[in-house]
């Protein structure tokens, strides 16, 4: 038979039913186990609604919970049960064969259908298996259709562990290193020790930093592991950017390039079009920083990405303004404010009015924490000097692009490109933290957003390869969203 959601159609195999639901409500399949002690058991699986998510080009997920259930067959003894029977408390269901069933046991909520959007990407356990190591039951039950459970079992304990945990989750990193080490669990170290060297980048750190990503590249070329050599090649490539080693940073980004098209993952290639579109701005490279970052955009448009998006445009009217490209510059940000606008942005007041001042010509006064000036905050905290929040970033340049150009220090004006610039600098984690009035999400909201990113493929343990973040500190924020909008 066949049953459809989103608009896709599958064939679904033999003993495996669709139960229909109000439009939007996502999908339930009744899949017949086997029978016993006068009962046949099902199992029914349903999505959760908005929780649909891209893993891989067309390759889709969405969070689904299951439960089982149990039917009476037919038969003397069963007679004089149900004459005799008291009501039951349990949930009862109707069946897809117009039986009823009595729940038993608890319902499980660490389960997903994926699935293939088209016949050209097909799937098998292999494939599901390299994306979910952890998980405890893959089961195919359609054309390119598998119910994958068991996923957050493995993470649990983490989930729990990162909800109680505050700010960068440096000890949980070691302790995720030294555990895959004891086990010797060679793609858990190297995972472990690129979230470590990212810690150290984001605390200045950077000899430490590079020294990781190395031991961390050693480890995935012995492993044989395209995905994760890339992990660790496009990080390395953007760290070599703070270190000003500018050719070597292109190269690596370069080779992380051909790695994630052979893969055919498009958030990675668009994450490391971005980083080389970086690098050949540090260059002098206009041609081919333009060609990267527009071949991002383009990625980050086609699978919904908005704030990438929003990003980049912003990133591209930056780059504009330096180069005295004054039309270009405001149409790129313009159409960055207008992304933020209709993806519901609290920061697109704020960007809007730097761009107002940027057409403008406006010279404004920003103080930024110099030796001169006001103390230093320590990394990644916001003060408030003269009236305006200054942030001393964690890393010196986290938009490398930030490091060329007008910056105001000390009093200096600040006029033309950095202007842009400033609504990059000013709207960090932290300000917008403190603009929020310091307020986070619940606890329960916390590991609600913890479970959903447990389930997703791009999430490390700690870390998102899409948009870069830390989960436990992003997870707590109430103006954060994630980049696929699972939440």
């Amino acid at each position: 038979m066949t049953t459809t959601l989103h608009r896709h159609k599958w064939t679904l195999n033999q003993g495996v039913f669709s139960e229909p639901l109000d439009n939007g409500q996502g999908l339930a399949l009744w899949l017949s186990r086997s029978s016993e002690k006068g009962f046949q058991i099902w199992e029914r699986a349903r999505t959760i609604p908005n929780t649909e998510f891209i893993v891989d080009g067309a390759i889709k997920a969405s969070v689904a919970s299951v439960l089982s259930a149990r039917e009476r067959l037919p038969g003397f003894s069963n007679r004089l049960r149900e004459l005799f029977k008291t009501a039951s408390t349990d949930q009862q269901w109707v069946l897809p064969n117009g039986g009823t069933a009595e729940q038993s046991g608890e319902r499980q909520d660490d389960a997903m259908l994926v699935w293939s959007e088209d016949d050209v990407r097909s799937l098998d356990d292999a494939w599901i298996r390299a994306h979910w190591p952890h998980a405890t039951s893959v089961e195919h039950i359609g054309l390119n259709l598998y119910l994958v459970t068991g996923v957050l079992s493995a993470a649990g304990d983490q989930i729990a562990q990162l909800a109680q945990v505050e700010g960068c989750p440096r000890q949980l990193a070691e302790q995720a290193l030294a555990n895959a080490r004891h086990n010797c669990d060679r793609r858990g170290e190297t995972t472990a020790l690129i979230d470590l060297a990212l810690i150290e980048q984001n605390q200045n750190n950077l000899p430490r930093c590079m020294t990781l990503l190395g031991e961390a590249l050693e480890v995935a070329r012995s492993l044989g592991d395209p995905a994760l050599e890339c992990d660790v090649l496009s990080n390395l490539g953007f760290a070599c950017l703070s270190t000003g080693e500018l050719q070597r940073s292109a190269d690596l980004l370069e080779q992380a390039l051909l790695l994630a098209r052979e893969s055919g993952d498009i958030f990675v290639v668009k994450l490391v079009l971005e980083r080389l579109g970086h690098a050949y701005f540090r260059l002098g490279d206009a041609p081919r920083c333009l060609s990267a970052l527009h071949e991002s955009l383009a990625l980050a448009r086609s699978c919904g990405d908005r704030s990438h998006e929003a990003s980049l445009l912003w990133l591209l009217a930056i780059l504009h303004a330096d180069w005295n490209e004054r039309d270009q510059a405001i149409m790129n940000g313009q159409a960055a404010v207008e992304v933020m606008e209709t993806s519901g942005n609290l920061q697109t007041p704020w960007y809007a009015e730097q761009l107002r001042r940027y057409r403008a010509g406006e010279r404004i006064q920003q103080i930024l924490p110099s030796s001169a000036g006001p103390p230093k905050a320590a990394a990644g905290q916001v003060f408030v000097a003269a009236g305006t929040v200054s942030v001393q970033p964690a890393n010196p340049s986290p938009h490398p692009a930030l490091s060329q150009g007008e910056r105001g220090t000390g009093g200096q004006p600040i006029e033309g490109p950095g202007l842009l610039r400033m609504a990059l600098t000013a709207t960090t984690a932290m300000a917008k933290f403190l603009a929020s009035g310091l307020k986070t999400v619940s606890r329960s909201e916390v590991e609600r957003r913890l479970r959903t990113c447990a389930v997703c493929p791009h999430y490390t343990g700690l870390r998102c390869r899409v948009c870069g973040c830390f989960t436990n500190a992003k997870a707590r924020l109430p103006y954060e969203a994630c980049p696929l909008g699972k939440w």
